[in-house]
């Protein structure tokens, strides 16, 4: 887990989440870029967002060129940072999930994040590193609230506990693998029988692997 976030001590010390992939790369949400690259920075190995960690540059964003901002497809991007991480007990990298995994109906999965607490309260991000377990949805039931899904997508929640606004590009993971990356749901957040919406990661993963083995 990481901290994509502006530099300097803003009102919103907090933008999205990202996923640690590789020494030099991770990954987030397409909807999280921004192109002022030089006004943005990413923050590892703190579960706090406004306290700790360990601050790095980055080089460059590559955005998946099929990106749709109206509907989210493809919604993902890959962070190059100037320089490599520095892997320790709090810093790692976690596998992303193989093109032919199948995830099981009765599922569990995990995210994080920093975001919102209280999808009624403006800017309620959390300083605390927060992660719940949620059911996998499958698709023709997931289709049954968004009728749009595409096969990048997979979806999750359906509880009371729900990824929300700043938990973007936030990871989704099965079996000690990301799967998911946080992508986008209905408001307000947490709404029983509503599940989020996330990147699905296998079907993405020949831009993620094409990407960092042409800009090593």
């Amino acid at each position: 887990m990481a901290i994509f976030r502006p530099k300097g001590k803003g009102e919103v010390p907090y933008f999205c989440g990202a996923v640690i992939v590789h020494e030099k790369f991770l990954i987030s949400a397409a909807h999280c870029y921004l192109k002022v690259i030089p006004q943005y920075r990413v923050t590892v190995g703190t579960d706090h967002a406004l306290e700790g960690g360990i601050d790095y540059d980055i080089e460059e964003i590559f955005v998946h060129p099929k990106y749709n901002g109206d509907n989210k497809d493809y919604d993902v991007l890959v962070i190059k940072l100037k320089d490599n991480l520095t892997f320790n007990d709090r810093v790692q990298k976690i596998e992303i999930a193989s093109q032919d995994l199948e995830i099981d109906d009765n599922a569990m999965l995990d995210t994080m994040g920093f975001g919102w607490t209280n999808p009624s309260e403006e800017n309620s991000f959390s300083n605390q590193l927060l992660r719940i377990t949620i059911p996998y949805i499958n698709q023709n039931d997931c289709k049954r609230v968004f009728t749009k899904l595409t096969s990048t997508m997979i979806c999750a929640g359906g509880t009371d506990k729900d990824s929300c606004k700043g938990d973007s590009g936030g990871p989704l993971t099965y079996d000690n693998k990301v799967v998911g990356l946080v992508s986008y749901g209905l408001k307000p957040c947490g709404q029983v029988g509503v599940p989020g919406v996330y990147t699905k990661l296998s079907a993405v993963r020949d831009f993620i692997d094409e990407t960092i083995t042409s800009h090593l």
